[in-house]
């Protein structure tokens, strides 16, 4: 009885408007026919047709459902649509499906909004179906004019006690704002909403559709375009773990039309410093947001050779003088503020000159009356899309504070399976780099992504050498998987980075000689782990899928140290490589050649061996220094001599029982000779990487080398007034091509044994034998200084005669004396000439 009344009373005032309403039944009334209240094509009427439409709107029952069927025509408004719980506004399709149906609005207002039942803050079941939606094209442009607003005022801390509207449709609509107002679409605080084929474009100074404080929203196959701002943007406190945000499907069309232009004027003119302005096709705003699904859509911006359209106004406006650097952008995916959100299967295709990033993510803080709010990225990943770029591009992708869950099991940020091609030219963003990290970052992980690109890529990843809000920048974990650059495996990375993980699926480490097992684990999707030698399957692991273990039994006898090229396998349950991770193989101790002159010595060690000993003819005769997988062994020099002697390393465990003994290789890289004193030459042979030979005397090079590396021979020349018999410290010294020291030796240095001893001369007599030592080649008689005779030399004997000296030697006072001259005719020992008699 109660709802009869309640409708008489509706079509009684209804009647005051339409007179055709007078008759209507309780049935009827779940459908009204929106000409029997409000003229088609009649814009003088827009007044009228806005006051009538809302009288209606405030009498209707919000229990029953109610439907506004809009014929075809054109319907003015003046002012805001209020439209309660209950109610679909359906209009008129043609036989392709498109709305013949228009609400045009006169003035730029919020044109179709929430209207709550009395003494009510939430309405519900709101449905907007086949119908054109715009501004008219010359009405006066007003900032805060949204065409489809379904949104309330609030206040932060308890947005979540009051949701303005519960269950939203938006369906096969074309809303056009006509670049004025602000955004085409803005959904505050509601729950349950579908926006699905729709046509949404020409939005004002902000978004083709603006969520906030919404949960269980979903946007699906909607095309939008020439957008003042972003094409759909997820401003604040959106989604929640259970009630996500899906947006799927769109094609998204040149946002970023307007709004940098804007907010050029509005900073400059007030003289705050005008900052970058990177906004993005699809946005998560921030802070607190959650739960994102972001599919299959396609984003498309800019022109070849072409800048953003709001950095040309400005500089037409405001003269090249003050704006010398372009400061808007394009941005292709912006996950700023948001946790747990999936990115996979779009496509962005950006191009021109002015591209930021195809994907940024950032943190994103807020204050309100509790304090400040911020929220950083985690839990993100960004699977399976491709990224075309074609023009200038700033940072591929950059990275700002990126969390991991307080678990620590989350993935942090990931991009896996991302197809990047880029045509043009990658701006110098400080490194070269194609993944940038601008701020303290937990964990990234790169696997399986591939990029096309021919001009300058110095870095896969870079982390930021500046600092950033006072601290230094940091990635504390890089996993990086079958990432390829031109189809080449890419893995370069430089700054700050904690750690980092080439293999991630399956874990990895050196694979020893004589041993029999290896084990690690391993992460789906990864099923089955198999060991390759030369490309052929030589074992597979046995797996433990409760503990994620595999282990490898029976490889004492496969794998030897034989320049064979050793990979581990990880494959899926469909047998489909995940992973391919090349193996380092390692003697349980490496025992590399020692190189005689070398006063250190390192090798590597592994498995169950903990010290290391130097052996010569089975005597222990020192023990290593140990550090990590690395053993050294000082004062090398002093122990080894190339004697003869049988020299060994021999690993022993933690019980000091021994594990493995290898013989040690004694080798010379540079052959030196002793030296006499006295000698002008010293020669030897050289090998291996030595390219540069000098003399050390006291620890300062006195002379460098003659080089023939033909013969690969060196010769110190000019050493008689060098080397002396002074106590002096000399070496010779090899250096390789950067100069640096590969091996030093001690020179021998001789003190020269030469003398001339004769029998005493009898005056008047032809001959005089005498005997000599040394490298004498010839002993000479002189006679005051000058020589006069030169003896006959008998070199097996070492013994000289002098012959004919009855004429020569006389008692005349003159002086006599005897030279030993070696090869290079120089005098190396003079004795006088004892003659009997005088």
């Amino acid at each position: 009885m109660k709802k009869l009344l309640f409708t008489l009373l509706i079509v009684a005032l209804c009647s005051v408007y339409v007179k055709e309403v007078q008759g209507v039944s309780e049935s009827e009334t779940k459908t009204i026919d929106m000409s029997e209240i409000v003229t088609a094509n009649n814009r003088s009427l827009a007044d009228q047709n806005a006051s009538r439409w809302n009288e209606l709107m405030r009498k209707l029952d919000s229990t029953q459902h109610t439907t506004i069927y809009v014929p075809k025509g054109v319907y003015y408004f003046s002012q805001t649509l209020g439209i309660p719980s209950n109610v679909t506004v359906t209009g008129e399709k043609n036989a392709e499906g498109v709305s013949e149906s228009s609400l045009v609005f006169t003035q730029v207002v919020r044109g179709i909004a929430t209207r709550f039942p009395l003494n009510e803050m939430k309405a519900h079941t709101i449905s907007l179906e086949n119908l054109q939606i715009s501004y008219t094209d010359d009405a006066s442009d007003e900032r805060s004019g949204t065409l489809i607003d379904f949104g309330a005022g609030y206040e932060e801390k308890n947005y979540e006690d009051y949701q303005v509207l519960d269950t939203l449709n938006i369906e096969n609509c074309v809303i056009d704002a006509k670049k004025k107002g602000n955004s085409t679409v803005y959904l505050g605080r509601v729950t349950n909403a579908t926006i699905t084929h729709n046509i949404i474009k020409n939005s004002g100074l902000q978004n083709g559709i603006g969520l906030e404080f919404s949960k269980n929203v979903r946007i699906y196959d909607n095309d939008l375009s020439d957008l003042g701002r972003s094409g759909i943007q997820m401003y604040k406190f959106n989604g929640s773990k259970a009630e996500p945000i899906v947006i799927e499907k769109n094609r998204i069309t040149n946002w970023m039309q307007r709004y940098g232009y804007a907010h050029f004027k509005t900073k400059y003119e007030a003289g705050i410093p005008v900052d970058v302005m990177n906004d993005s096709g699809i946005d998560s705003y921030g802070p607190q947001n959650e739960n994102f699904i972001i599919k299959d859509n396609v984003l498309t911006a800019g022109r070849v050779n072409s800048e953003n359209p709001n950095n040309t106004k400005i500089r037409m406006d405001y003269s090249e003088e003050v704006y010398p650097e372009n400061m808007i952008f394009y941005t292709g995916i912006r996950l700023c503020g948001v946790t747990d959100a999936l990115v996979t299967g779009n496509q962005v295709d950006l191009k021109g000159r002015d591209i930021f990033t195809m994907v940024y993510i950032n943190s994103r803080e807020k204050e309100d009356s509790t304090g400040i709010i911020s929220t950083k990225p985690s839990n993100i990943s960004i699977d399976q899309n491709k990224f075309q770029a074609e023009g200038n591009v700033r940072y591929p992708v950059r990275i700002f504070e990126g969390d991991v869950a307080a678990n620590d099991k989350e993935k942090g940020i990931s991009f896996t399976k991302n197809d990047f091609l880029m045509e043009g030219k990658l701006v110098n963003n400080g490194y070269y780099s194609f993944f940038t990290i601008s701020s303290a970052t937990k964990r990234l992980l790169l696997i399986g992504n591939t990029i096309t690109m021919g001009t300058r890529m110095d870095h896969l990843v870079s982390v930021s050498d500046v600092a950033y809000n006072g601290t230094q920048v940091k990635l504390d974990e890089l996993v990086a998987v079958n990432n390829t650059r031109n189809g080449a495996l890419e893995n370069t990375v430089r700054g700050n980075i904690g750690m980092t993980d080439y293999a991630y699926f399956v874990q990895d480490k050196p694979l020893f000689t004589n041993t029999n097992l290896y084990t690690g684990q391993y992460r789906e999707p990864v099923w089955k782990i198999r060991l390759l030698k030369n490309s052929q399957v030589v074992k597979q692991a046995d797996t433990d899928v409760v503990t994620k273990t595999y282990t490898f039994k029976g490889l004492d006898t496969l794998v030897v140290n034989d320049g064979s090229k050793y990979e581990l396998v990880g494959v899926n349950e469909s047998y489909q490589e995940v992973i391919r991770i090349p193996l380092t193989v390692r003697s349980m101790l490496d025992v590399p050649a020692y190189i005689i002159g070398m006063n250190e010595y390192t090798g590597t060690y592994g498995l169950t061996i903990t010290r290391v000993r130097l052996f010569k003819d089975n005597m222990a005769i020192k023990q290593a220094d140990m550090d990590g997988e690395n053993y050294t062994l000082k004062e090398m020099r002093r122990l080894i001599q190339n004697d003869g002697s049988k020299y060994e390393m021999v690993g022993l465990d933690k019980n000091f029982a021994e594990v493995i003994r290898v013989p040690l290789e004694v080798k010379s890289i540079l052959d030196v000779l002793e030296y006499t004193v006295g000698q002008k030459e010293l020669s030897g042979g050289y090998r291996d990487n030595i390219r540069v030979v000098r003399l050390m005397k006291d620890g300062k090079a006195v002379k460098q080398a003659d080089i023939d590396a033909t013969t690969q021979k060196y010769t110190l020349k000019g050493l008689e007034n060098i080397i002396l018999a002074d106590g002096a410290k000399y070496e010779v010294v090899g250096f390789d091509a950067t100069y640096k020291e590969a091996v030093r030796i001690d020179l021998k240095v001789n003190v020269l044994k030469v003398g001339v001893t004769q029998n005493v001369y009898t005056l008047g007599t032809s001959e005089n034998k005498g005997s000599y030592e040394g490298p004498i080649l010839r002993v000479r008689l002189l006679k005051n200084n000058i020589p006069v005779k030169q003896a006959d030399m008998d070199q097996v004997s070492q013994t000289y005669v002098l012959k004919g000296l009855d004429a020569i030697v006389k008692n005349d006072g003159s002086k006599y004396e005897l030279v030993g001259i070696d090869e290079y005719f120089k005098e190396i020992v003079r004795v006088d000439f004892v003659v009997g008699g005088l």
